[in-house]
């Protein structure tokens, strides 16, 4: 790592007067490498907003992909979302389900090597790359998408904060499955309001995507639980109370 960046983090973390970390898996982390900082450290996650990310009839907006199973990605195309896991997991739910549809939706350094990955596996015909999307736009993908799908994997750089895209995807009632990496794990409840698989395991993941392809009264449980979930815990205006909290106590 850059040492002047390591110095200026270390300065940082000891002069705050409190930390917010959006994980447990963040905070773990870096108390690891601070373990003085370790009372000033505390989980607030960050917020979605309901207005935007909610259940809505969007049947009329998406005629081209009408007879599709949409399996849908949203974040940035490099190697610790690992999109290279799902596309790897394609040719095994081709071979069963034939009317799906990838559809990636970000830009990042890993796009061409994604694009020639879906073709050396002869399924660029089954994968959309549509680029940057706002906010707005995505929510309506997140309505039309059978699954959205987090792939994170832990790199030499990190590993998944949080995985905020599963709460917005699930608050549009988007039933997601997401890989154990990081703070993945504390937001989706196996088999509760999502789905885990190992990360890196393209095979498990083509499993679990295939049982849900299949199961259209499952989507429906998970995503109704996720949907629950995602408005209990991550509205905005629940979160902005947390940090208003805290705010208040250090202004005493």
């Amino acid at each position: 790592k850059n040492k002047i960046l390591v110095k200026i983090q270390e300065f940082v973390v000891k002069n705050a007067d409190e930390i917010t970390v959006p994980s447990q898996t963040v905070q773990k982390e870096l108390i690891s490498r601070f373990p003085e900082i370790k009372n000033k450290v505390k989980v607030i996650s960050m917020g979605i907003d309901t207005a935007i990310f909610r259940p809505k009839n969007i049947k009329n907006k998406f005629k081209n992909y009408k007879n599709s199973k949409i399996i849908l990605f949203v974040g940035r195309l490099n190697e610790q979302k690992g999109v290279e896991y799902l596309i790897k997991a394609l040719p095994k739910i081709t071979s069963q389900i034939k009317n799906i549809k990838l559809l990636v939706i970000g830009e990042g350094e890993y796009k061409k090597h994604l694009e020639k990955l879906a073709k050396s596996l002869e399924i660029d015909d089954y994968v959309e790359f549509l680029g940057p999307k706002p906010q707005t736009e995505i929510a309506g993908y997140y309505n039309l998408a059978d699954i959205f799908v987090l792939p994170s994997v832990t790199t030499s750089i990190g590993t998944e904060a949080l995985g905020l895209v599963l709460i917005e995807a699930m608050a549009c009632g988007t039933c997601v499955i997401g890989s154990s990496s990081g703070g993945i794990k504390e937001i989706i409840k196996n088999n509760v309001n999502g789905l885990i698989f190992q990360e890196r395991h393209s095979r498990e993941l083509s499993t679990k995507m295939i049982k849900l392809l299949k199961n259209q009264e499952l989507r429906n449980r998970l995503g109704r639980d996720g949907l629950k979930y995602a408005r209990q815990n991550y509205k905005w205006d629940k979160i902005s109370k947390k940090f208003l909290k805290l705010y208040s106590n250090l202004l005493k």
